[in-house]
């Protein structure tokens, strides 16, 4: 290697520390608003605040990309609501720390979509990795102790859904540029929010426990403050998150973003979250290998 080329590197896994520390921060004041609002008001208004800021930016400059795949582009944007919408209800309810680790499990997913829908075959190395994240899993979900809940099973359909906007993403590199794909996502966690309330308040599939995910509207300064917070967080911790995928190699920024289960914990530390214990921890880390493990092997592959 030569010296650009590792320090263009070194760049880019700064940048993928400041994507995970900023996410990270990010679930910090989702969880300390989702205290007193639901998880419907704070998806709502996490991609209102992205969207106003897209949006000018693509009036602005127009991507020019050629397009074509407006259903595909849709589904996208419904993906990463859901899997928004399931991370931070999953925040509200779990140590921050277990809720950022179930979800990381999004290279499984993405793995086991890719060898069903895509028909890609998969390896010695990718089928270990599943199966250390599933052990992963289990330690943090407890079986034995009642640890599957509604928190626990929110985290694992948030991976799920993320890779699901993953495997989108694939197909759509070539029709819209980046800025678009986030814009679908950002109107459809402003649109989404509006049509599950209509769903659980005036129709026979609400109940009182669903009616618990949306509260009323952000009162007061400091909820405002949070409100503006988040959107800015995960605005912020998007673009560094293109920067290092810029600038360093995919499998370099991949490893590196799971400091974010770190930063995660810590995070739900400063928030009154409890210490995780030994297995807690054997479980993150047993989660952070597989992610890597099927990462590295995809792109030994690729």
């Amino acid at each position: 290697m030569n010296e650009n080329f590792q320090s263009t590197e070194k760049a880019g896994i700064i940048y993928m520390l400041l994507a995970s520390a900023f996410f990270s921060t990010m679930g910090y004041y989702v969880k300390i608003l989702g205290q007193t609002l639901g998880t419907g008001e704070i998806v709502f208004f996490r991609n209102l605040i992205g969207l106003l800021i897209i949006v000018p930016s693509l009036i602005a400059r127009p991507s020019g990309t050629k397009g074509g795949k407006p259903f595909m582009l849709a589904m996208r944007g419904v993906f990463g609501f859901l899997a928004l919408f399931f991370y931070f209800y999953s925040i509200s309810v779990l140590p921050l720390g277990t809720a950022a680790t179930l979800t990381k499990i999004d290279p499984i997913f993405t793995a086991i979509l890719a060898f069903f829908l895509l028909k890609e075959k998969q390896g010695i190395l990718i089928w270990g990795g599943l199966l250390t994240g599933f052990l992963g899993v289990v330690m943090l979900m407890r079986p034995e102790t009642g640890g599957i809940n509604a928190g626990s099973l929110s985290a694992l359909l948030s991976g799920l859904f993320a890779a699901a906007a993953y495997t989108t993403v694939r197909n759509l590199r070539e029709y819209y540029s980046p800025r678009a794909v986030v814009a679908s996502f950002a109107a459809a966690g402003v649109i989404g929010p509006p049509i599950v309330y209509a769903a659980i308040y005036y129709t026979p599939l609400g109940n009182e426990a669903l009616r618990g995910l949306f509260h009323r509207l952000p009162s007061g300064a400091y909820e405002w403050y949070c409100i503006i917070m988040i959107g800015l967080l995960a605005t912020v911790s998007q673009y560094f998150l293109t920067k290092a995928y810029s600038l360093a190699r995919a499998s370099i920024a991949a490893s590196v973003s799971y400091s974010g289960l770190f930063f995660a914990t810590l995070a739900g530390i400063m928030a009154g979250d409890k210490i995780p214990d030994f297995i807690g921890i054997c479980g993150i880390l047993f989660i952070a290998l597989s992610g890597m493990t099927v990462h590295f092997s995809q792109k030994r592959r690729n």
